[in-house]
């Protein structure tokens, strides 16, 4: 795990996209990600999710695949389409792992909810952190 002081000074440079439609998982990992002073903003969905992509640039999208109006997988191909090098985390309770293999040149992280918060914060600052 990196030191707290490291966390905080990678966090405030780090732009994230939270696309998750649980409010209650929503709610908990944003109130996490805030007090490490993430930047992160909020979707609800998949079209949310790629509006918001095309108003403003992330360095993360997190999110969820099976959603309302457009899952991930979905949403995850066209922002891909607008911006190649955004990484990509997924989090969820969607079991079919083949087709998430093959997905896999897309997606950068993936977490089986539950997961554990802690250990996503320190997963993206050792994906975030610029090789010595």
């Amino acid at each position: 795990m990196f030191e707290l002081s490291k966390i905080h000074d990678l966090s405030k440079t780090i732009k994230i996209l939270y696309v998750e439609d649980d409010l209650r998982i929503q709610e908990q990992v944003v109130r996490m990600f805030k007090q490490l002073h993430f930047q992160i903003d909020i979707a609800i969905d998949g079209k949310d999710g790629l509006d918001k992509v095309l108003e403003k640039e992330y360095d993360i999208v997190l999110t969820d695949i099976i959603m309302p109006r457009m899952d991930g997988m979905q949403m995850i191909q066209e922002i891909k389409k607008i911006n190649p090098d955004i990484k990509i985390i997924i989090t969820s309770a969607y079991n079919d792992k083949e087709k998430m293999l093959s997905y896999k040149s897309d997606i950068d992280l993936y977490y089986d909810k539950p997961f554990s918060i802690p250990k996503l914060i320190n997963d993206i600052i050792v994906l975030m952190t610029p090789p010595e």
